[in-house]
Order: structure tokens, then C-alpha cells, then sequence
């Protein structure tokens, strides 16, 4: 997406943000474990949240991290919700 339209493309979720959430791993172990997932409707939904909310209610474009727990449930860490600048 141009930045320039819609902001920065760069999420504001860091690993400092979800590690205490990964059973003491560090976010780049739980990626390497294939133990952390990105569920990413950021740049999908952003150009048509104007339109979307014109209409009524409220929607956001979103992303989410999933961490894959011990017992092999999915645990969701982290949830960003974007709207476009104005």
C-alpha cells in the first residue's frame, strides 16, 4: 500500500510486546519453532475501511499473533487494529 495514503506499512508490535506470553521463549525462537503465526488483514481491508464505516458501525483492518502452546492450542497474543489516516 502507498504510505503515503494509508501510513506506515510496519506494525507497532514488537517483541517486547508478546514475549512474556511465550512460555519463555524469545519471539525469534517461537518463530523458528514454527510456534508463532501471523494472521494479517492489514493491507487486504485498510483501502475499503472509509467505505466500510460510512455505512455503519465500526471495522478495522487487523493483525493478529497466534502462539502455538504447549498443549497445541492456539493463543492469541497480540491483536493491532488499523484504521486510515485522515
Amino acid at each position: 500500500l502507498n504510505p503515503k495514503v494509508y501510513g506506515s506499512p510496519s506494525s507497532s508490535i514488537t517483541a517486547e510486546h508478546v514475549e512474556h506470553n511465550l512460555e519463555g521463549l524469545t519471539a525469534a525462537e517461537a518463530l523458528k519453532g514454527d510456534r508463532l503465526f501471523t494472521l494479517d488483514y492489514h493491507d487486504v481491508y485498510l483501502p475499503y475501511m472509509d467505505k466500510i464505516n460510512a455505512f455503519r458501525g465500526k471495522g478495522y483492518a487487523s493483525r493478529t499473533l497466534l502462539f502455538l502452546t504447549e498443549e497445541g492450542t492456539l493463543k492469541p497474543i497480540a491483536i493491532e487494529l488499523s484504521l486510515p489516516p485522515k
